[in-house]
């Protein structure tokens, strides 16, 4: 059993999820309609949702530091003073 950490950050009231695409281009991803998925790495992901949460699976602490650099102007009314909560998720092959 493996065991990852998942950040979740709440950073503005919402995330426009085309301009923070044009930003995260050159990661794969899955988009559905209030979310965006990007694999990072093997078993690092980042998901972005349209109400302005950005949750990081199994992240370094520089990659969570250069996608917030990055996705920043696709912020929609940026929290002053956001919130995260970090959770262990333990992963069963």
């Amino acid at each position: 059993m493996e065991t990852l950490t998942l950040k979740a950050t709440n950073l503005a009231r919402a995330i426009d999820l085309d301009r923070a695409a044009k930003k995260l281009m050159e990661h794969e991803s899955r988009r559905s309609r209030n979310r965006t998925v990007y694999r990072l790495g093997e078993k690092q992901y980042v998901v972005i949702f349209s109400f302005g949460v950005v949750a990081f699976l199994g992240a370094t602490a520089a990659e969570e530091k250069l996608i917030l650099r990055l996705i920043r102007s696709a912020l929609v009314d940026p929290e002053e003073k956001g919130w995260s909560d970090t959770y262990l998720v333990d992963v069963d092959p």
